[in-house]
């Protein structure tokens, strides 16, 4: 039987729980409905860095056939033990802009300010407007999300080849699909990813980079594109698949690759 390698975030999580939905438990994820020997390394809030970073460690360790990975959105950065993710700080001024009364974990909230007033080299009292603040870190980041995600895909790229592991990638969701008030900072990322001459090369690769370039205003797609919010995401805002939409995630692959017939 073939050892498939799975690494992703949530999205991909036998284990995830819901925080807004607790009473729901995940029964199958899509990784279930593959043919083969899995072994599922997917964490909660993995950025796509640390995603492949497993991915390699593991390929080592358990010598798989094949490596699928799954990554998350493109503008989560630095949220590997949470230390900070603009898309929090984010979503949370955008709220407090049109709800001054608006309930958030305020404890959280001022940690990751000082984090990322840190990471821009300034203090907390030289921000006025905690919104402006987070847009200037993103739109300042970006090349940066691109940069390491493409030398990180590069690397598991080569690796595989290397080693003749069969390998797939996709892209869950689209960057910035979680925050509030995103098309600004979506097209700025956009005009980025495709520009960017170490992302283009990924084209030449010997990977399957499935709905390659995963935005879809320069042709590509993600998984959630074929999601039903209704019917196929959990309910009350929390914005991962439920046991329909994973199924839905697994047809979707096992249709790319015949060889993963349920």
């Amino acid at each position: 039987m073939e050892k498939i390698l799975v690494s992703g975030d949530s999205w991909s999580n036998p284990k995830y729980k819901s925080r807004m939905n607790p009473e729901y438990k995940n029964v199958m994820t899509w990784s279930d409905m593959l043919k083969g020997d899995v072994t599922n390394i997917s964490i909660n809030g993995q950025d796509n860095v640390s995603i492949i970073n497993n991915a390699l460690w593991s390929i080592y360790t358990n010598k798989p056939d094949r490596v699928i990975l799954a990554l998350s959105c493109w503008s989560r950065y630095s949220t590997p033990n949470y230390r900070m993710n603009p898309l929090f700080l984010f979503n949370v001024a955008v709220k407090k802009k049109s709800n001054p009364d608006y309930e958030y974990d305020k404890k959280e909230y001022t940690r990751m300010l000082r984090h990322l007033a840190g990471m821009m080299d300034t203090t907390i009292e030289d921000v006025d407007d905690v919104y402006g603040f987070v847009i200037h870190f993103v739109k300042n980041y970006i090349p940066m999300f691109v940069y390491n995600t493409s030398l990180a895909l590069m690397n598991i790229i080569n690796v595989c080849d290397h080693l003749k592991i069969k390998l797939h990638i996709f892209q869950t969701f689209s960057a910035f699909s979680c925050a509030v008030d995103k098309n600004d900072n979506r097209v700025a990322f956009e005009k980025e990813l495709i520009s960017s001459d170490l992302f283009l090369d990924l084209w030449d690769s010997n990977a399957d980079l499935i709905g390659y370039p995963w935005i879809p205003s320069a042709g590509g797609f993600t998984a959630d594109s074929i999601l039903n919010s209704k019917e196929d995401i959990l309910g009350k805002g929390d914005g991962h698949p439920n046991q329909n939409g994973h199924r839905k995630i697994g047809e979707w692959f096992n249709a790319s690759y015949t060889d993963y017939k349920i």
